[in-house]
């Protein structure tokens, strides 16, 4: 049984004097425990559990027998059950620090300290020379990487350290990473960059007002920009990853762009909306190949959501609410957001939707977030959850493991129980978040955040990873490539 010992900072550290200096049959024991977590630190998010382990175990002769104990100097804050394999599991329940000790045969070895952190807690700040654009994105070697209104990608380890700053095209909703290669559309242009930094090539879009956005797999890039003097036509582009332009599309004249990316299709087809007029907006889809295969009217116009694509259904975001159709273009349900919330305005500019791996469905809107079945039915409203402002919209939602959403809310970062809507954690980074919330591969998050002096990206303590299934970003993960796996 494991006896929970209480003892002081400075009894401690006593006992590990006494532990590291006096001559013991367990001498060659010195630094016995592991405090290296898998994540290797030695801070733990409340709620979370880890393994310590002793890394080896001598005894003074054959046969003499070795008992290993384990013990934390506040049960009040952390838990501690010895297991058979010598290893400890230790629960974290409240903030602060405490220490983990580790004997043999009653005899102190070595201790480690541990510090407690609520989830969402800040990490790390690091400063940006200007605004950021919306959206983060993270590469595969866990890098992360951000535009600014400035021109400039900037590339962060996720430590906090910066790899680079250069300038490069930046579009208003951030870059696309493919692999470790950064993607980003701005003004009449497009470009991809290394994992080096250089250039491996730049497009230029002749006419072209301006891009800002982009959907990516593993062959190709997808972009549409607004060509000509008065923003009079939608340019749709497939371009290969090597700088190929493999096809280009022109709808129809008067066509205005929305400030939002095409999807991509499990099959390589193309789901892009536009405006036809201020308060008129379309969906078209192509094929792979650049043939386009149908168009539909949408009930409300579309500024900033961009559709996902999940199993045979592209669902679509506009002012007036929510629209699913098949992948034939045939409407298979839509709801306006009002008849979930009366206080929902007409107009308001909602939020990319994102689906969980049985077709549930949460937009988020300036007046609340709502969630839906599959089938179309209300499942719940937060109206005290909303984000973003009317006319600039919000962020989209991103879904950790199966039951927790990020949402931006009041310009912080929120966590969400998926189930309920219920508010389960809440940032204090000071106000100021942008756009969405991207998510490491450890699990850490980062927000991109406006300041007085231009921005930051901001690092979170969490390490609850991206859902697997479904479209639980902006695409089927970190990289905002906005396509269907």
């Amino acid at each position: 049984m494991v006896r929970h010992l209480a003892i002081s900072p400075a009894t401690l550290l006593a006992a590990a004097l006494v532990g590291a200096c006096a001559t013991s049959p367990f001498e060659d024991l010195t630094r016995a425990i592991d405090g290296e977590l898998i994540n290797g630190d030695t801070t733990l998010i409340v709620m979370e559990s880890a393994i310590f382990r002793a890394r080896a175990i001598y005894s003074v002769g054959p046969g003499t027998p070795v008992s290993m104990r384990w013990a934390v100097t506040d049960t009040t804050l952390l838990d501690i059950s010895s297991q058979p394999d010598l290893t400890a599991s230790v629960r974290a329940k409240a903030t602060g620090e405490a220490w983990v000790l580790g004997l043999v045969n009653e005899e102190f070895l070595d201790s480690t300290k541990v510090t407690i952190v609520a989830r969402g807690t800040v990490k790390w700040r690091r400063p940006l020379a200007a605004a950021p654009t919306r959206y983060l994105a993270i590469d595969d070697s866990n890098r992360v990487h951000v535009t600014t209104t400035a021109g400039q990608l900037v590339v962060l380890r996720a430590t906090g350290d910066t790899v680079r700053a250069q300038n490069r095209c930046a579009g208003a909703l951030g870059p696309s990473v493919i692999g470790t290669s950064a993607h980003t559309v701005g003004a009449g242009c497009l470009d991809r960059t290394a994992q080096d930094g250089s250039a491996a090539w730049a497009l230029a879009f002749g006419d072209a007002e301006g891009g800002v956005a982009l959907a990516a797999d593993e062959a190709t890039l997808v972009t549409s920009v607004e060509s000509g003097a008065g923003g009079d036509a939608i340019v749709l582009s497939r371009v290969s990853l090597l700088g190929a332009v493999l096809w280009r599309d022109t709808l129809v004249a008067g066509a205005l762009a929305p400030a939002t990316a095409p999807a991509i299709g499990a099959d390589g087809s193309i789901y892009a909306p536009w405006r036809l007029a201020a308060d008129s907006s379309r969906i078209t889809k192509w094929s792979a190949a650049g043939q386009r295969r149908w168009t539909v009217a949408l009930p409300g116009p579309v500024r900033h959501a961009s559709p996902a694509v999940v199993g045979g259904r592209v669902y679509v975001a506009h002012e007036s609410g929510l629209t699913v159709l098949d992948t034939a273009g045939a409407v298979v349900w839509s709801r306006a957001f009002s008849d979930a919330d009366p206080a929902i305005p007409a107009g308001t500019v909602p939020s990319s939707p994102v689906l969980d791996r049985n077709g549930v469905i949460v937009v988020q809107t300036p007046a609340g977030l709502l969630s839906y079945s599959a089938a179309g039915d209300v499942r719940w409203v937060a109206d005290s959850l909303g984000g973003g402002d009317a006319a600039l919209g919000v962020g989209a939602p991103t879904l950790l493991g199966d039951d927790v959403l990020l949402v931006p809310c009041g310009g912080e970062v929120c966590g969400v129980a998926l189930a309920t809507g219920a508010l389960v954690w809440r940032s204090t980074i000071g106000g100021g978040a942008i756009g969405g919330v991207a998510v490491g591969l450890d699990g850490m998050l980062f927000v991109a955040r406006a300041t007085a002096a231009g921005g930051e990206v901001v690092a979170l303590w969490n390490r609850r990873l991206l859902a697997l299934l479904g479209w639980p970003t902006e695409g089927e993960g970190s990289g905002r490539t906005r396509r269907e796996r």
